[in-house]
């Protein structure tokens, strides 16, 4: 099973209710999918996206960042991407 640990730049913690919608649901969507429920992923991916454009714009961003530093993480440390970055 997969979390999150979410810290503030001073390393003191961060709940995720405490983050804007579209973030907050959009990790709630990435933590779905990942844990093998990606009906709730889908839930999760659309009222990320339920807002204005730019909350919109900022979810796919994030989750874009998130692909783009999860594959260079393990292309830098030599590990195989896992299935479910594969997939996507």
């Amino acid at each position: 099973m997969f979390g999150l640990d979410l810290r503030r730049p001073d390393g003191t913690k961060v709940e995720i209710d405490e983050l804007e919608p579209p973030v907050r649901a959009t990790m709630r969507a990435l933590l779905a999918q990942v844990n093998g429920h990606p009906e709730d992923a889908a839930d999760q991916l659309d009222l990320a996206v339920a807002g204005t454009e730019r909350a919109t714009a900022e979810a796919v961003v994030l989750a874009l960042r998130w692909t783009v530093n999860a594959v260079e993480s393990c292309a830098e440390s030599g590990v195989p991407l896992p299935d479910w970055l594969r997939a996507a």
